[in-house]
C-alpha cells in the first residue's frame, strides 16, 4: 500500500511539472542575494515562530550584506499547517478558508520581497494520505502570496522540516515518522524545482545520524530544535543559499607579510616584533555570536577564526582585543593556529542577536498581543482602551532596528600578542544588590456575605502577590500562583516581568507568611500546576515546565 502510494505521488508530481508555467526553472541553485530595500517575511510552524525567542537564522541572514537595509518580521505559528490551520481562536466554527484567509492576509499586510516558508511537520503527522493534502495546501499559499503581491515577484526561500531525531531511551523510535518527513521534504523540493525557488534541504542537513554519534542533540524532543540545533540550521540555510561561512584566518610570515590563504577580514596595519604582533583588521561580516555562559562550545560547520605565525619567540601571549585581555597562549599555539571564540568581534555579534530578539519580541506583542479578546474581540468595550497602544510597539521596533543596522556593521579591531602578565586572567564578579524589605499592603479588608456555616480568612496579599490569574496546591500545601503584573497587556517598552510565586503557611495560622519567586521575566502566565519535580506553566504560546535543579527554590 505505502508502495503505491509513493508511485502515486510521483506520478502526482510528474503531472505538477507538466502542468507547470512554460517558464518553470530548475530549483534555482545560484547564490541567494538580499537586496537594499528588502522585506523578508518568514513564515511557518514552530520551526519558524521558536527562531524568533534564538535569533541565529535572523543574525546570518542580517550579517551577509551588513550595508544593505533588509527588515525582517516573523510570522510563525506554532502546529501550524499551510492552511493556517493552528490560527483557529474564537472563530475556530468558521470554515477553513477563514483561517487561510487570516494567514494570506497576515502577510500581504507587510508587502514581502522574499519569503522564507517553513512547513511540514505538522503536516507529517497526517501520514501518508495526508501529503496529497499538504502539497495542494502548499502551492495554494504560494499561489496567494503571490497574488497578493501583485505584478512585484516575491522570491521564494523554501525550507524543508527537520528531521525527527533518534535520542533512545524512552523517547519514540522516529524511524515511520521521518519516512513521512522525508516524503514532505521531497514534495517540497519538487515544488521549488518547480517554481525556480531556493530550497533549503534541513532534513538531511541536520540528521545527526549522518554525523559523529557523539554528538550532543539538535533539539529538544527530537522535532523542536534548541539553540544548538538553530545554530546549525543556520549554518545549513546559509550554506543552501551559496554563502561562505562567516569566518576569518589570518597567518603572519616570519617577515611581517600576510601569508597567501587568510581571508574573511581586510587587514589594514601588521606590526612584528620578536616578542609581540600586532594587528589591525575589518572583517567582512560579524561572526557567529559566542556561546552562551555556561554552554560549553560544540562543534559546528563555521571555521573557528585564527591568527598564526612563526615568528614569535618561545614563551607564553597574552591575546588582547581591542585592549581587553581575551587569553592566555603559547607560542606553540600560536604558531599552529590561535582560536579566538572571545573578545570584541564576539560581544558585537551577541548585542547584534540581543536586538534582533527585542526587535522580535516588540513585534510579537503588536502582531499577536497576549489579550485580544479584549483588545478586538467581543470584550473589547471592557478593556479596549488598551487597543490604542498597539501602534506604538511600532516606535520601539524601528528604534531595536536602527540598532540592528549600527551592530551589523563590520568594526575596525587591534588584535595583540604580547607577552603574557599574571592577573589578567582573574574576573571580579559584582556583589550581589542588597534587597529592600517589601512595603506593607494598606488595601482594607475585603468584605463579603457568606453561608453562616463557612468562614471565609485571608491567606495571601499584596505585596506577597500582584494579579493572581491562576493557582494550585502542591503536596506540602504550599499555594502555586501564576501572577501577572502586566495584565491585560503589555505596554509598549515594558518589560516583561510576570512571575510564578511559591507562598507558604510556615507556622499553620492559616495565612502565608512566605513568598518566593520561583521563576520571573514571564509574559502573562495563565495556568500554573505543580509536578514532576517542578512546576507546569502555561505561559503566552509556551507550555514550560521548571524544575529547581540546586535546592535554592527558583
Amino acid at each position: 500500500m505505502l508502495m503505491q502510494r509513493i508511485l502515486g505521488l510521483s506520478l502526482w508530481l510528474g503531472l505538477l511539472a507538466f502542468n507547470a508555467a512554460p517558464n518553470a526553472a530548475a530549483q534555482n541553485t545560484n547564490a541567494f542575494e538580499l537586496r537594499e530595500g528588502d522585506r523578508v517575511v518568514l513564515v511557518g510552524d514552530t520551526l519558524i515562530e521558536r527562531e524568533a525567542t534564538d535569533g541565529f537564522i535572523e543574525h546570518t541572514l542580517t550579517a551577509q550584506f551588513p550595508s544593505r537595509h533588509v527588515i525582517y518580521r516573523n510570522l510563525g505559528w506554532s502546529a501550524d499547517t499551510p492552511e493556517g490551520q493552528a490560527r483557529v481562536g474564537f472563530d475556530h466554527h468558521k470554515a477553513p478558508g477563514f483561517w487561510f484567509k487570516q494567514l494570506t492576509n497576515s502577510v500581504a499586510l507587510l508587502k514581502p520581497t522574499v519569503v522564507f516558508v517553513g512547513y511540514g511537520m505538522a503536516n507529517s503527522f497526517d501520514g501518508d494520505a495526508g501529503l496529497l493534502k499538504f502539497i495542494n495546501h502548499y502551492v495554494r499559499l504560494l499561489d496567494a502570496l503571490q497574488s497578493n503581491a501583485g505584478t512585484n515577484a516575491i522570491r521564494f526561500v523554501l525550507l524543508s522540516p527537520v528531521p525527527h531525531e533518534k535520542l533512545g531511551g524512552q523517547w519514540p523510535d522516529p524511524s515511520k515518522h521521518n519516512e513521512q518527513l522525508a516524503a514532505c521534504t521531497k514534495a517540497i523540493k519538487s515544488i521549488a524545482s518547480q517554481r525556480g525557488a531556493h530550497f533549503i534541504d534541513l532534513f538531511a542537513g541536520l540528521d545527526r545520524s549522518k554525523l559523529a554519534p557523539t554528538l550532543p542533540p539538535f533539539t529538544d524532543n527530537g522535532i523542536h530544535l534548541n539553540r544548538y540545533g538553530y545554530r546549525r540550521a543556520a549554518e545549513v540555510i546559509a550554506a543552501g543559499l551559496g554563502w561562505e561561512p562567516h569566518a576569518w584566518r589570518v597567518g603572519v610570515l616570519a617577515d611581517g607579510k600576510v601569508r597567501e590563504g587568510s581571508y574573511g577580514a581586510k587587514i589594514i596595519e601588521t606590526e612584528l616584533k620578536p616578542e609581540s604582533l600586532r594587528l589591525v583588521l575589518e572583517t567582512e561580516q560579524l561572526v557567529l555570536p559566542p556561546w552562551a555562559q555556561g554552554e560549553s562550545p560544540l562543534p559546528v560547520a563555521t571555521p573557528i577564526n585564527r591568527v598564526q605565525t612563526p615568528a614569535l619567540k618561545p614563551g607564553r601571549y597574552d591575546l588582547k582585543i581591542d585592549g581587553q585581555f581575551v587569553r592566555s597562549a603559547s607560542d606553540v599555539d600560536i604558531r599552529s593556529g590561535l582560536f579566538i571564540e572571545a573578545g570584541a568581534p564576539f560581544e558585537q555579534s551577541e548585542e547584534l542577536r540581543q536586538a534582533i530578539l527585542k526587535k522580535n519580541e516588540h513585534y510579537f506583542n503588536s502582531w499577536r498581543p497576549q489579550n485580544n479578546t479584549y483588545l478586538f474581540l467581543f470584550r473589547k468595550n471592557e478593556q479596549g482602551q488598551n487597543a490604542l497602544e498597539i501602534p506604538q510597539f511600532n516606535g520601539f521596533v524601528m528604534m531595536e532596528e536602527q540598532r540592528i543596522a549600527r551592530l551589523r556593521q563590520p568594526r575596525r579591531h587591534v588584535i595583540e600578542l604580547v607577552p603574557s602578565s599574571a592577573g589578567n586572567e582573574a574576573v571580579k564578579k559584582a556583589a550581589p544588590a542588597a534587597t529592600e524589605p517589601a512595603p506593607k499592603s494598606t488595601l482594607p479588608p475585603p468584605q463579603f456575605d457568606v453561608d453562616p456555616n463557612l468562614e471565609i480568612t485571608l491567606y495571601a496579599e499584596n505585596p506577597f502577590l500582584a494579579k493572581p490569574i491562576h493557582m494550585n496546591f502542591d503536596e506540602r500545601g504550599r499555594l502555586w500562583v501564576a501572577s501577572s503584573e502586566v495584565y491585560p497587556q503589555i505596554k509598549p517598552g515594558q518589560i516583561a516581568s510576570d512571575k510564578i510565586l511559591v507562598l507558604e503557611d510556615t507556622d499553620g495560622d492559616g495565612k502565608a507568611e512566605k513568598s518566593t519567586v520561583f521563576a520571573d521575566g514571564l509574559l502573562i502566565p495563565t495556568g500554573v500546576l505543580p509536578g514532576d519535580g517542578g512546576v507546569y506553566v502555561g505561559a503566552s504560546t509556551e507550555l514550560l515546565h521548571f524544575r529547581d535543579n540546586d535546592g535554592d527554590g527558583r
